[in-house]
């Protein structure tokens, strides 16, 4: 489909675990893996993050592999988004945070596909799907985005940027087939970090699918993780 944009959402802010987007996973920082898994999808990949100066070394990581980046005000991603999304001259946003290194190439591409049968707005919604946190998606129109951007006004919906969007327009979701939702792969805290160091050393080089990463879960809670 044409006008497909993936664009990855990241800054440097984090009270629970200050510059995460550099914390080290298999000798790269965080951020680099969530691009590199993003640019594995097949579109073209942005990154949005803030025009504070903190935010210098984000936008670093993503310069040094080639990716464009937009910076705009850090609180208002939201609006970071929809400019993010005019700039790359997007018709369709592909979101992805920097917060999630394990990233499936796989079920990316099964929400696009499904947002092409389904339109409105099609996520793997991580709360009610069966997939683990950290594997999150959301593909919806531009026109959606611009539109919320243009009419709420709402402090929570310009933070977190999409619900007004799954408030607004239909939503699809993409379910898995088992329940892992009980495992954690984003990283908010020192232990997340920690197990997704943990189960990335049992990923091959290079396997950004979802088959590859239930294995990797799989060996992980055989040697006794909660």
């Amino acid at each position: 489909m044409a006008g497909i944009v993936t664009i990855v959402q990241a800054r440097a802010g984090s009270s629970r675990l200050p510059s995460k987007f550099a914390k080290p996973i298999a000798g790269r920082p965080m951020l680099a893996h969530v691009l590199e898994r993003a640019m594995a999808i097949g579109y073209p990949v942005w990154l949005a993050t803030s025009d504070t100066e903190r935010d210098d070394p984000v936008a670093d990581i993503a310069t040094q592999m080639g990716i464009p980046v937009y910076r705009g005000i850090e609180w208002d991603v939201l609006g970071r988004m929809a400019a993010c999304a005019r700039a790359a001259n997007a018709g369709i946003v592909v979101r992805v945070t920097g917060d999630c290194p394990c990233l499936c190439v796989d079920t990316a591409r099964e929400v696009i596909a499904l947002y092409t049968r389904q339109l409105g707005i099609v996520t793997n919604d991580t709360t009610t799907s069966g997939w683990p946190d950290g594997l999150d998606v959301e593909v919806f129109p531009v026109t959606g985005l611009y539109e919320a951007e243009r009419v709420t006004t709402d402090r929570a919906d310009r933070e977190h940027c999409t619900p007004w969007l799954r408030r607004t327009l239909p939503h699809t979701v993409f379910e898995c087939a088992e329940n892992w939702s009980r495992v954690k792969l984003s990283v908010d805290e020192q232990a997340d970090l920690e197990r997704v160091r943990a189960i990335m050393g049992y990923l091959p080089t290079g396997d950004y699918t979802w088959p590859a990463l239930r294995r990797a879960l799989l060996a992980w809670q055989a040697k006794g993780a909660a």
